[in-house]
């Protein structure tokens, strides 16, 4: 997927969030991100537990890397980042966005 599919799906498809790095305490709007809930991927269920989440955030969004224990808030819940990897546009390796996975129960 290139960078401008990416970006035009979570900009259709997203949500607003608020994200804060824990170390630095930067809190950061973001205008929009992706959120799913991971309850038909086994895989990541065994992983994060029932209910955990894949928040999808463009690069341009924010001007660092999220780490484990940053969070952010969405619809007024707040979410720990328990994961992160980094997305690359196929072909050039351009850094396009994160993937940030949250645990459920």
């Amino acid at each position: 997927m290139s960078q401008a599919q990416y970006e035009s799906v979570i900009d259709v498809l997203g949500v607003s969030a608020t994200f804060t790095h824990i170390k630095s305490g930067v809190v950061v709007a973001i205008e929009k991100v992706g959120i799913r809930t991971n309850s038909t991927n086994e895989a990541l269920v065994n992983a994060y537990g029932v209910g955990s989440k894949t928040i999808t955030v463009k690069a341009s969004s924010l001007a660092t890397t999220p780490e484990k224990f940053d969070s952010m808030v969405i619809n007024d819940e707040r979410m720990v980042i328990e994961a992160v990897t980094v997305v690359h546009e196929p072909g050039t390796g351009k850094v396009i966005g994160f993937r940030c996975f949250v645990k459920g129960k």
